[in-house]
């Protein structure tokens, strides 16, 4: 592996000036990865995961 990418996984949500909410998008270091993965593929994403991925249920 060439590059590793290590970091808390997130969910963002994005609110409006009108108010509005979009949920649960992709954030934090997933982006990072994801420009990585522009240029190699030889990437390695290293995560920690809470509740709000069921995890511990």
């Amino acid at each position: 592996m060439k590059y590793l990418v290590y970091g808390p996984t997130i969910m963002n949500d994005i609110v409006y000036a009108d108010g509005t909410t979009d949920k649960y998008h992709m954030g934090g270091v997933v982006f990072c990865m994801a420009g990585i993965k522009l240029w190699d593929d030889d990437v390695l994403y290293i995560s920690n995961v809470g509740d709000p991925y069921g995890i511990g249920d």
